[in-house]
C-alpha cells in the first residue's frame, strides 16, 4: 500500500531481521527500501533519502569474524 509516508517503505514486504548474534553497523542509514524499479532508499532520521553514488557501507559482525557490503543507489550490492 502507497500512503506517502517516508518512515514506512511504500509496496513493502515482510521486515527482515538479523539474529542477535550479529551486530549491524551503518554510518548514515538506520533502514534501506528497495524500490520495484531497483532504486535504493535510506531512511535517515525518518526522512527518505537517495542513496548516493558511492553508496553506503555496512558492516556485519559476529564474534570476531566481519563483513562489509555497499549499497548504491540503484540497489547494486557488494561484498567486501
Amino acid at each position: 500500500m502507497r500512503d506517502n509516508d517516508p518512515a514506512t517503505p511504500d509496496y513493502d514486504g515482510p521486515v527482515r531481521y538479523l539474529t542477535n548474534q550479529v551486530a549491524f553497523t551503518a554510518a548514515n542509514a538506520v533502514v534501506f527500501q528497495f524500490a520495484p524499479t531497483g532504486v535504493t532508499f535510506q531512511i535517515v532520521n525518518g526522512a527518505r533519502q537517495a542513496v548516493g553514488a558511492a553508496g553506503a557501507d555496512l558492516t556485519l559482525a559476529k564474534g570476531s569474524h566481519t563483513g562489509s557490503v555497499n549499497i548504491n543507489g540503484l540497489g547494486r550490492i557488494r561484498i567486501q
